[in-house]
């Protein structure tokens, strides 16, 4: 069964060129607009839920921003802003989960998460995972993010991960569990073998502004993105960044690739035949 975020909206705008491409993964629109060629990730659930929340954008927005501690939705973004499960403002579009940094009092937090998980503004459960940089025990974290994957499930709504040097275990407990649910990598920044590990798993990654200046990421994106363009998103979290940076931003590395394309085509037919 695909989950909300692994799914194509076919929502056509009347300024733009809709050229609607459907994957198994998170869908994609390709819109062209003022000779600017953007993609963009339209949930489907997305429309389901405007049908019933006065809370979020109308009408569908263009843009989504995964995750954010600071940004709000606006006329053409929806911003899955994350909450925390004892202090969680449910009155916006918002993702709710107990942080591996934050395990005190980690039954009343699951309690919560649990409850809310089920609110219709609750797109995502998240962001939870594993953070070897903090003192909890690793037993312990596994445990609690081992719950939160069950209510991911339980709900079929996607998982955003958090992980700090603990890559392996997440990837592990994917597989133990046999998770169907997307999860999504948030502010993923490693290097490509760590990024090619989690994609051959399922596991999407959600690129935040680390991207337009690191070049070493900018070239994993360019290096995958022909193969696993269905599992890149992209978010804000702490940054005072507009998504649609973001958005453009990629756009102009996925010109670079298609562009590089071109030429070795071109010198590919330039050859001397033998």
């Amino acid at each position: 069964m695909a989950s909300y975020l692994h799914r194509t909206a076919t929502t056509e705008y009347l300024c733009c060129v809709p050229t609607l491409e459907d994957f198994s993964g998170a869908g994609r629109v390709g819109l062209a607009a003022a000779n600017v060629q953007l993609f963009y990730y339209i949930p489907n659930f997305l429309r389901e839920m405007l049908k019933k929340n006065s809370n979020t954008p109308s009408p569908t927005p263009l843009y989504l921003d995964l995750h954010s501690h600071i940004q709000y939705s606006t006329a053409d973004t929806l911003v899955i802003r994350n909450q925390y499960p004892l202090t969680a403002d449910p009155t916006l579009p918002f993702s709710v989960g107990i942080h591996p940094w934050f395990l005190d009092n980690w039954q009343a937090q699951l309690e919560a998460v649990a409850t809310l998980a089920s609110h219709p503004n609750c797109w995502a459960i998240g962001e939870c995972g594993i953070d070897k940089n903090t003192s909890t025990p690793l037993p312990l974290q596994q445990q609690i993010f081992t719950e939160q994957i069950a209510i991911a499930e339980a709900l079929q709504k996607p998982l955003i991960i958090h992980c700090v040097k603990a890559y392996s275990e997440v990837i592990a407990l994917r597989q133990r569990t046999q998770a169907r649910q997307l999860w999504v990598l948030h502010g993923f920044r490693k290097n490509l073998p760590t990024a090619q590990a989690l994609l051959s798993h399922g596991i999407a990654l959600s690129f935040g502004a680390a991207l337009l200046r690191d070049p070493k990421l900018q070239q994993v994106f360019q290096t995958l993105y022909p193969r696993y363009r269905d599992y890149f998103f992209f978010e804000t979290d702490d940054a005072e960044l507009n998504v649609k940076t973001l958005y453009q931003f990629a756009d102009d590395l996925k010109a670079t690739i298609q562009s590089n394309h071109k030429r070795r085509k071109v010198g590919e037919l330039a050859q001397p035949s033998m």
